[in-house]
This record gives structure tokens, C-alpha cells and sequence, in this order.
């Protein structure tokens, strides 16, 4: 039997009393005189040898009752124990050593978990097997070792930056195990929500794991957690604006937080910053594009009590040159020459018959002008240039082969051509919302003067495409479209641009339409997360070239695959530290690829299981564990409450009823 409040026990001190009261008796006897004493001294004696057992009898009753009440304050139950090792061959103990069990008590809560393993295994016979499983994926986690060997390998479990949840600890255990009744599964972690949330998939094998809570007493964390360009384009010396979202996690408002920016390695802003308790935010911090090429920044607060969502890395690519091309039906529109006209561009010019299908993927933009066919062959180069991400602008002849136009819009998934319109159209809707018109509005014009045509082409709605509208007319047909589908944009004009025909080429927007197109949207990520299925897309990368990742001393080659006709480098668990790594492809530096560990492990929160009773194995701060779950525990306070009744009935019947 054992006692929930053992302190009350103390009070059996009090039992002192009635048999004080007892031994004690301060009864008075009234004297009763008698001529002949010799009859009375006979019934005096026999009366005495009643007494005293009714006496006894209501000592022994009143001593049951303040006994039982006093058990029955001190919460008695019997835990059923029974030593684990003399029965379990084997057992099975999963240990959280994510990064949110880097947080601390009077030690982080790792070094805790691994004491209440040793304690754990410590109790075991030297012949029951162990099997340790951790957040890191090691041929380790999938066997069993004695006692001896478990124990070093506790010893020696160190944070991972991977992340399992509560029903892929019980499915990886179950493999191992393969439901053996001899064997019992624990679980040790801090149980953070995150870990908990999708339990209700698991919910009727958690009855059967012994679980034991580790949780950290105060939690006072700021986290980075996530940051983004405001411009989807890069350009040299052009002025940036870097959204960062941080978010404070305790229950205390906090003030002065400097927030730094480095780009290459050197400062390039900071900000202070305050924020309240339980909330986000989010900051603007400018900066400008002083280098071409790779560019790695990152962005950091100080924070004692969490480390590793305090600094985020990011890194994106700014084009030398970038690389146009026009294939024309005889020569170069003296328009699009003008547009680029400018040092930042390197602008080549092919006619239809002399195409070098070779160089075609070397050019960030494509510009199909006036031509009257398309051949197959460069329909089928256009849609495998916008699977790299290129951008593609098509501006027609008046007098088009509409069967080549109509395969080469089906390619790339577009809108069919159903004729020519001869009737004059004015442009009057600006889709103020797409990314082409980035930095071009200040704000939205009522009556700004557009482009108009005296003839344009009419399309057919597919809808099985993605359409959007960028100039339309006053018909709401559209002037300008875009379509994309693939990782490049295809953007198409209605009109030509013959002078005759439309004045789009005089008109202001003109300059700000070509120029932003020339700028790919698609890019890789500032970020990765870290975790245990990493992969990433590597459009500029071949499949049957050798890719490796480099940063320091770590060094790993890459396998790769091909998915929905997309290159995937196969990163997995390979890559456990955040930074910035070096990713070659033949021994050539492609770009750097940014890695930062997972934002949910820095939100500490209330779990899941933590309003369900009887769920948590008893871990006290002195780190003893009760090896029972609550539910196995037998409560006796309702039989001492009994057994206090009866006696206080048994001692009323007494006094009634026994007459002396």
C-alpha cells in the first residue's frame, strides 16, 4: 500500500488521546452505603469484568475511527508494482532529443530524459534486450542491445534537428517489436503539441505505451520564423525590402530586441524592435542589390533561452547579363531594340530560318515576333524552355498559319485562336494585381490613356488552363494574357505590333511590360527546412551530371530524379547543420542553397494529452518514476471511509444499548 499524502500520516500521534482518556477514567463514583457489603462485593466484581470489556471495546472503536479517517486523508492505493525486469524480455524506449528539448530546468531537458532511460534500464535484469530509438534514422535505432551497451548509448544521444510525430514513434516502434506481448514501450518527451496534434490517429495504441512527460518550467523564447523578398524580382543596385516575421512566445511583453541584417557577410541594416506577449510580427528591412551573382544573407536576434530559431539564412541569385532573344519573321522591331538597349542586357536576334535550336536554353527571355508560322520543332523548344523556367513573349502576324500557332499554344496548355477580329478595340483593364507591373503603378488611375487596336486575334476560354488576364479590352477580350503553366510564363499579345495596326509600342507601358518580363519569377527558394525527407529542385542541374553539396568540411554527393519532368536532388537526413552550402554540379559552382532548422520546435505549447487523465507515468522533479500508469492503481480511501462508518455505528450501538 502506498500514500499519495503520506505527511497526513503524522497525525496517528493524536491516537495518544482516547486511550489516555482510557487509562485516565476521571469518572466520578457516588457512595452508596450498605448495612451488609459481603452480597455487593460479589456483583461489584462481575460488573468490573463487564465493564472493562465494554470499555475496550469503545477504545478499540474510536481508535478505528480516527485511524480510518486519518488513511483516508492520506489517499492510500496500491500500485500493483511489479519489477519489470523479472518479467519483460524486452522492452523498447523511444527518447525526444529534437531541438525543443534544448531547453532548460535546472538541466536542458535532453539531460533529463536520458536519466529517467538510465533509471529505466537500470531496473531491468541483465538479460532483457533494449532497443533505444531517437529522432535521428540510424541502423542503431532498429535493434536491440544489453544493458550495458543501451546505457552508452543513451549516454551519448546528442539534439537532433529532425522531428517525429507521436504516431510515427508508435508505427516505428510496432515494426520493431512486431507486437510482442513480452515486451513494454516507453515513451520520453516533452510532449510539445506539435509532437501530439495528429494523436487522434493513434489514439487507442497510446493506452498501451508507458509515457513520462519532460517539460520545461518556464518558457521565454523570441523566434525568426520565416522571411521573404517584397519584389519577386532581382536586379543590381535595386533598393530590397526583406519581410521578416518574428514571434514571442512567452508570456512577457519584450522591448529592444535588435534585429541584424548581414548580406555577404557584412551588416546591412538592423532594426530594434518591440513586441507583445504571445503575438507576431512582422518588420520591413531595406537594404539594396550591391553584388551580382550568389548572394547569401541572413538575419539574427539574441535569445539565451532558445538557440536555434534565433538566426535565419537566406540566399538568392542577381543576373550579370541577362540574355534576350528575338526570333523574327525578316528584322528586328526597332521597338523591342529600344527596350533593350541597355548595358544589363544582352540581346540577340535570330530570323525564323536561322534559328540555333543549340542556344535557345542559354536565353532568359524568348521574343516570337511577326511570325507567320511556327515550325513543330520550335514549339516543342518553347515548351521545354518554359519547363526550365524561361519566359516566352509571342506577338503575331496579322496573317498567321493558324494550325502552327494553334500546336504551339496547345503545347504550352493556352487558349486556341478562333480568328482574326477587324474592329477596333480600346484597352481598358489593368490587372493592377500581376507581378509584371511591380514598382510600375505609384497607385490606381481611373482615366489613364491605354493602348487600342483596329484588329486583334480572338481566343477560346480553355479551362483546364491557368489564364490570367493582364490588359483587356473595353469587351473584356483579352489584349495581353499570360499562361503558366510551367515554371517560365507565356505571355501573349492579341495584336501585332505594327504601327498600323495598334500603338501599344508608343505607348508608356510598353517599356515596363517587356522589362519586368525579362525577369523570372521562378526562383529557387530563399530557404529549406531541414528534415528527414529533403528534397530539392534543381532546374539549371542535369541528370547525369554529378551534384554535391559543400560547406566547410562537410562534403556529400547527390542523387537525383526526375518528377513531373522536374530534376530532384535527394538531400534526406544528410544535412543536420543550418548555413549556407556550396552546391556544384561537375565541380561548378551553380548557386547556394540555404538550410534552417524546423520554426515548430522553438513553439513551445501546451500538448495535445495533457487534460487526459491517467495518461502520464508519475515523473517527479527528484526524477523518480513510477513505472504504473495511474489507471493500474487500486484507491482504498473508500473502504477506510467504510470502515470508519461501521465503526462509529458499532460504538453508538454500545453506548445505547449496553447498560452497565
Amino acid at each position: 500500500m502506498a500514500f499519495e499524502k503520506p505527511e497526513i500520516l503524522l497525525l496517528f500521534f493524536l491516537l495518544i488521546i482516547p486511550i489516555l482518556i482510557h487509562l485516565f477514567n476521571l469518572k466520578k463514583y457516588k457512595k452508596v452505603y450498605f448495612p451488609n457489603i459481603q452480597l455487593l462485593q460479589k456483583i461489584k466484581k462481575e460488573k468490573r469484568k463487564i465493564s472493562k470489556i465494554k470499555h475496550l471495546l469503545i477504545l478499540l472503536s474510536r481508535l478505528l475511527i480516527m485511524s480510518s479517517l486519518i488513511l483516508a486523508f492520506s489517499k492510500p492505493y496500491i500500485p500493483g508494482k511489479v519489477h519489470i525486469g523479472k518479467t519483460v524480455k524486452e522492452i523498447s524506449i523511444y527518447l525526444d532529443n529534437s531541438l525543443s528539448m534544448s531547453m532548460k530546468n535546472k538541466n536542458i531537458l535532453l539531460e533529463e530524459a536520458k536519466n529517467n532511460a538510465i533509471k529505466i534500464i537500470n531496473s531491468l535484469n541483465n538479460e532483457t534486450k533494449i532497443n533505444i530509438i531517437t529522432n535521428d534514422f540510424e541502423f542503431k535505432n532498429e535493434r536491440f542491445f544489453n544493458k550495458e551497451k543501451s546505457l552508452k548509448l543513451v549516454e551519448s544521444i546528442t539534439l537532433s534537428p529532425f522531428e517525429l510525430s507521436l504516431c510515427e514513434v508508435i508505427k516505428r516502434q510496432d515494426r520493431i517489436i512486431k507486437h510482442d506481448t513480452l515486451v513494454r514501450k516507453f515513451i520520453i518527451s516533452d510532449f510539445q503539441k506539435n509532437f501530439t496534434q495528429e494523436h487522434s490517429n493513434c489514439k487507442e495504441r497510446i493506452k498501451e505505451y508507458n509515457l513520462i512527460e519532460i517539460k520545461p518550467e518556464n518558457i521565454n523564447n523570441i523566434s525568426l520564423n520565416s522571411c521573404n523578398l517584397k519584389s519577386p524580382f532581382r536586379k543590381l543596385n535595386q533598393e530590397e525590402q526583406l519581410i521578416v516575421e518574428i514571434e514571442n512566445h512567452s508570456n512577457e511583453d519584450r522591448e529592444n530586441i535588435l534585429l541584424e541584417l548581414y548580406i555577404n557577410n557584412e551588416k546591412r541594416g538592423f532594426l530594434n524592435l518591440d513586441i507583445k506577449r504571445k503575438s507576431k510580427i512582422k518588420k520591413n528591412i531595406p537594404f539594396k542589390n550591391l553584388e551580382a551573382g550568389n548572394v547569401s544573407g541572413r538575419i539574427k536576434i539574441e535569445n539565451d533561452d532558445f538557440q536555434f530559431d534565433n538566426t535565419l539564412f537566406f540566399s538568392y541569385e542577381i543576373k550579370e547579363k541577362i540574355n534576350i532573344l528575338s526570333i523574327s519573321e525578316n528584322n528586328l522591331n526597332n521597338s523591342i531594340k529600344t527596350v533593350f538597349n541597355d548595358s544589363i542586357f544582352n540581346l540577340d536576334v535570330f530570323r525564323k530560318n536561322q534559328i540555333n535550336f543549340e542556344k535557345l536554353k542559354d536565353y532568359d527571355l524568348i521574343i516570337l515576333d511577326n511570325l507567320t508560322t511556327i515550325q513543330k520543332a520550335l514549339s516543342i523548344f518553347i515548351k521545354q524552355n518554359l519547363k526550365k523556367g524561361k519566359n516566352i513573349i509571342l506577338f503575331p502576324n496579322k496573317n498567321i498559319d493558324l494550325d502552327s500557332y494553334n500546336f504551339l499554344l496547345k503545347e504550352i496548355k493556352g487558349d486556341p485562336i478562333l480568328n482574326w477580329n477587324n474592329k477596333k478595340q480600346n484597352v481598358k483593364k489593368i490587372n493592377y494585381n500581376h507581378l509584371i507591373f511591380e514598382n510600375v503603378f505609384v497607385k490606381k488611375e481611373k482615366n489613364i490613356q491605354l493602348p487600342n487596336s483596329t484588329g486583334y486575334y480572338q481566343l477560346k476560354k480553355n479551362k483546364l488552363n491557368l489564364r490570367n488576364n493582364i490588359l483587356n479590352f473595353i469587351n473584356d477580350e483579352p489584349f495581353i494574357v499570360e499562361y503558366n503553366n510551367f515554371k517560365g510564363d507565356f505571355y501573349f499579345c492579341s495584336s501585332p505590333l505594327d504601327l498600323n495596326i495598334t500603338n501599344f509600342t508608343k505607348h508608356a507601358m510598353f517599356l515596363p511590360i517587356m522589362y519586368n518580363a525579362s525577369f523570372n519569377t521562378y526562383s529557387s527558394k530563399l530557404y529549406e527546412t531541414i528534415n528527414q525527407n529533403l528534397q530539392i529542385k534543381c532546374p539549371e542541374c542535369k541528370i547525369q551530371s554529378t551534384t554535391f553539396l559543400k560547406k566547410d568540411e562537410f562534403e556529400v554527393v547527390l542523387e537525383n530524379e526526375m518528377f513531373n519532368n522536374n530534376l530532384y536532388l535527394k538531400i534526406g537526413t544528410r544535412v543536420e547543420e543550418e548555413g549556407i552550402y556550396n552546391l556544384h554540379s561537375s565541380e561548378k559552382l551553380k548557386k547556394h542553397v540555404s538550410f534552417n532548422f524546423n520554426r515548430n520546435e522553438g513553439k513551445i505549447s501546451n500538448n495535445s494529452l495533457k487534460n487526459k487523465e491517467n495518461i502520464f507515468l508519475k515523473h517527479s522533479k527528484n526524477d523518480n518514476i513510477n513505472l504504473n500508469k495511474k489507471k493500474k492503481q487500486k484507491n482504498l480511501i473508500f473502504y477506510f471511509i467504510i470502515i470508519g462508518i461501521i465503526s462509529f455505528l458499532f460504538e453508538t450501538l454500545i453506548l445505547k444499548f449496553w447498560k452497565n
